[in-house]
This record gives C-alpha cells, structure tokens and sequence, in this order.
C-alpha cells in the first residue's frame, strides 16, 4: 500500500512540475474532434445520433504567461431535426448539414495564476471569443415539408471553455480542449424555438510553440 501511495504521489508531482517552461511568443496546433448537436427537437434523439467528428486547427499568441489570444476553427457536421416541437408520428426525421466555423478566443492561463510557476507540465486555460460559421449541404429530409432552409447559411457565434496541454517538451504539448459554442438561430437552417443552436466540442491534439 506504502509503494501505490508512492507511486501516485510521484505521478502527480510529475504533473504539476517538470522542466518545461512556459514561454510567450506563438503557437499552432492541429486538432481532431467530437462534437455534440444540440438544435431543434434534437432533444428526441439518441445521444450517438447528435455526435459527428470535426478536423479543427489553432495559431495563438502570449502576451505574457497569464493571458494571451487564439485563432481556432475548422470543418465538421452537425445533426438537427423537424421543426415540429411535438411530432403528431413517430419522430425519426433528422438531416445533417456541413460546416466550416473559425472563433477568436481570449486565453488565461489558469494554472500560472494558481502557483505563478513557469515550469507548469499541465498548462491549464480557460478561453472565450466571438466567431462565425458558415453551414451548407442540408440534407436527408425532404427540406420543404420541414420549414427548413436549403441554401447556405451564415450565423454568429459566442463560446467558452477549457484547455490542458501536457507540455512533453519546451517545443511540443499533447492537448485537449473542450469548448461550447452559441451560434444564432439560423445556423440550422430554422429559425424557430430556441434562440440559439448549440454545439458542444471536444477535441484532441498536438501543439507546437515556435
């Protein structure tokens, strides 16, 4: 039992301390994803039905070891449904739809600001920007029986998150980020119920600091 208590501790001071320095100055990043729909009527869904995938890139800069600004934004899909709140019949009908979403998020460096150290292993920060989408390729429901737009669509954003990069050496991280963006109704292709359409991510990826 002593020798597991040991073992962990070891693993944990591992986490909050190496020799990996913090540094401002740029980086970039690839990242690939999951993303979870949350528009009209997607409530009557299966949760594996309203997941898709997302291929996403990042480039950043930081003013300082606190805070600093991030580029990030990439291709994915997304799952809505009927306009209908209450389906009269059974309630299968979904489409899926393309889209290319890019956001600029302000970052603070969670982690610097609990222990003002500079050589943190597990670099913690919270984000939150404005942005845009642009959503095209309605498709699999017959759009005119749905009140749903068959042309492209632009729409507004807003979101927030968190992000932990594993420094694995002064140059390269192992990153996971998970944010949740707003984007106005009509990103959808209806603009109806709620006021926003939801789309919530999760992705995984390698950073690079020049």
């Amino acid at each position: 039992m002593k020798r597991i208590i040991i073992a962990i501790s070891v693993v944990v001071l591992s986490l909050v301390s190496s020799n990996a320095n913090a540094q401002t100055g740029w980086y970039a990043g690839i990242h690939g994803g999951i993303s979870y729909s949350a528009n009209e009527n997607t409530k009557y869904g299966d949760f594996a039905e309203l997941l898709n995938g997302s291929a996403l890139y990042s480039v950043g800069f930081d003013f300082s070891n606190a805070w600093g600004v991030r580029v990030m934004g990439g291709y994915g899909a997304n799952t809505s449904a009927s306009n209908y709140v209450e389906s009269k019949r059974d309630y299968d009908d979904y489409y899926t739809l393309k889209d290319f979403s890019s956001f600029v998020d302000g970052t603070l460096n969670l982690s610097y600001l609990l222990n003002k150290r500079t050589d943190n292993s597990l670099v913690v920060k919270a984000f939150a920007g404005l942005g845009a989408a642009y959503a095209w390729a309605y498709g699999d429901v017959k759009l005119n029986n749905y009140h749903i737009s068959d042309t492209e669509q632009f729409a507004l954003g807003m979101r927030g998150g968190l992000n932990a990069e594993y420094r694995l050496s002064d140059k390269l991280g192992a990153q996971v980020d998970a944010a949740l963006a707003l984007f106005q109704d009509n990103y959808n292709g209806v603009n109806a119920g709620f006021t926003f359409d939801a789309k919530a991510t999760v992705s995984f990826g390698l950073v690079y600091h020049f």
